[in-house]
């Protein structure tokens, strides 16, 4: 399935197909509408709506022409969705798309400071909300200087809204009459409108850390030839081979594998079932009986929600759903985690013939797939190949660098996992990206996520890079050692941070791991000495201190807060000075 160069490379065995480069987005998905002309190619769960390609063909141009002509929307401005998914709003991205301006989904999640900035950030021209939203949007539209048309894209909302000045109903532009041929009161600008492949359509927005401050709004800058790309990648056999008889459920836009994902139903002829983000989780999992999903695309904590909380199939729970068209689940986003045997436990409560698992990132596209198919024996046994991400997909080039060398590593050596292909974003495009030195010498993009690959090829991803500790020369990843710690009776969570080696009072070079604990009983007595003995009994000795912490400090998405374990580290490291002297 993979190779490894010479250079500690590694590819898929498998050749690309070829995607023709002169095409943009917009006139390969029309393309792909009047190719399935005749065939249910969206769904709206909440509504019952359903769209045949040539339906979505002529409503697309009908508001691409509106878009144009009504309020003059011109290449290269910025639309920005802030609104779940529905067949609306996909209707509305082909339109922006059409049109040739840029295409934002803001996620839902955002707070209104965040949306803000987005919108600042994208320099948006269109904003397009739901009208429970509508008052909020109407002060972003009064307090912006590049906004000027404000969309409502359902229509419950106050009559008083509509008295604005520059808002609209969006719905009713779908039933504006396409004119192919513009006559003299409108601009003669062909619709789908020309672009070059290497021209913005979509733009991402991702939360960082930069510069020590966290929590920074970056653009991620796709153009047209990487949207092609990666929607026609996951046709390949080797990913999704979706039929024309799958339906599928995916992510909101705001990840850039919903945008991706809903491309590639239109080039696969695929139904797509839209759910309603603002529904609540058990509402949405029962449209998968009703509309009989037979793929649905979930990230992890859709995933562990499902497991977790009682949620079963076939009637054999409390609350039953039937899940039996379900065939097929793929899980995207965080890789699985190894502490846990989530794939036993799909197999086992939720059935699929197919658990996939697809890696890849907002900069970088898809980069590899993992199959796990169910087996007719030892189904629920989980090899560790289980929590590899795959191998990797046609087209791309992996390989795993010393994070402070850059030199490539070999293979079960751990490193930063870099990639190159057609998928990645354009440097050019995308400066706020470059500017942290994103980009190795040859090309390939830093993905900040440290792993690495076994001889067959497989890619595994441990931990972010920041989080790997590098003793003496041992690049060592915390999680490996966590495990060790975990495995004691008396610990309930632990976390390995690497400090500077101080030797004599002096610093030397390097890092040593120490680890804080939080015990699963306060009450408990036990020493940092006997964790750091029965860690040396699993083949690991633990060079630095063993602190105990009342509760492991999290993140506001619940992940461990390093920085802060760090600071507090700092902290205890300035008393002890000071008490010395």
């Amino acid at each position: 399935m993979a190779q490894i160069t010479s250079d500690r490379i590694v590819q898929s065995k498998l050749s690309l197909k070829e995607v023709q480069n002169n095409v943009y987005l917009s006139t390969f998905l029309l393309g792909r509408l009047l190719q399935h002309k005749d065939k249910q190619l969206i769904v709206d769960c909440l509504t019952g709506c359903q769209w045949t390609g040539k339906e979505l063909y002529e409503v697309c141009l009908s508001l691409a022409d509106a878009f144009i002509n009504e309020f003059d929307l011109n290449i290269g401005d910025t639309v920005c969705f802030w609104c779940p998914n529905s067949d609306v709003h996909s209707i509305a991205f082909l339109a922006t798309i059409v049109s040739g301006a840029t295409y934002v989904a803001i996620d839902l999640n955002y707070s209104l400071n965040d949306i803000r900035r987005v919108i600042k950030l994208s320099s948006a021209k269109f904003l397009i909300c739901l009208s429970d939203n509508s008052r909020q949007a109407l002060t972003l539209l009064k307090e912006s200087t590049t906004l000027k048309h404000l969309f409502i894209i359902d229509g419950n909302t106050d009559d008083c809204v509509y008295e604005q000045i520059n808002c609209n109903f969006l719905m009713q532009f779908m039933r504006y009459k396409y004119k192919p041929e513009a006559d003299s009161l409108t601009k003669p600008v062909p619709i789908p409108v020309p672009v070059a492949a290497t021209d913005i359509c979509c733009m991402h927005f991702v939360k960082q850390t930069r510069d020590g401050v966290p929590n920074q709004l970056i653009p991620i800058i796709r153009t047209n030839a990487n949207l092609i790309q990666s929607a026609s990648q996951l046709h390949d056999s080797q990913i999704l081979a979706l039929t024309d008889d799958d339906c599928i459920v995916g992510q909101h836009f705001a990840d850039y594998l919903g945008v991706v994902l809903f491309c590639h139903t239109l080039v696969s002829g695929t139904k797509i079932a839209f759910t309603n983000s603002y529904f609540t989780r058990q509402k949405a999992l029962g449209f998968v009986g009703k509309y009989r999903i037979t793929c649905a695309s979930i990230d992890l904590s859709e995933l562990l929600y499902m497991l977790r909380n009682d949620v079963d199939i076939h009637n054999y729970s409390k609350s039953s759903i039937d899940f039996s068209s379900l065939t097929d689940i793929l899980h995207t986003g965080s890789p699985l985690p190894h502490s846990d045997c989530i794939v036993e436990e799909v197999f086992k409560k939720l059935c699929p013939k197919y658990f996939r698992s697809i890696y890849g990132t907002p900069e970088t596209g898809v980069i590899s797939c993992k199959w796990r198919v169910m087996a007719t024996e030892c189904v629920y046994v989980c090899p560790t190949s289980y929590f590899s991400v795959g191998y990797p997909v046609p087209g791309v080039q992996i390989k795993v660098i010393h994070p402070q060398t850059e030199k490539p590593r070999m293979a079960n050596k751990i490193g930063e996992i870099c990639v190159k292909s057609a998928q990645t974003i354009d440097k050019t495009r995308n400066l706020s990206v470059v500017t942290r030195n994103a980009f190795t010498i040859d090309g390939f993009y830093k993905t900040g996520d440290a792993g690495y690959y076994d001889s067959d090829g497989q890619l595994y991803v441990e931990c972010r890079v920041n989080e790997l500790i590098y003793e003496g020369q041992d690049v060592v990843n915390p999680q490996n050692i966590e495990r060790l710690f975990k495995q004691h009776y008396a610990v309930k969570e632990a976390v390995v941070i690497g400090v500077d080696n101080t030797c004599g009072g002096q610093e030397s070079d390097g890092q040593i791991c120490c680890a804080f604990v939080e015990l699963a009983n306060k009450h408990t007595v036990v020493t940092g000495q006997t964790l750091k003995e029965f860690v040396a009994t699993k083949g690991r000795e633990l060079k630095g201190d063993v602190i105990f912490i009342d509760e492991i400090p999290l993140t506001y998405r619940s992940q461990v807060n390093r920085m802060a374990l760090r600071v507090i580290y700092n902290n205890l490291h300035t008393y002890s000075l000071i008490e010395m002297l």
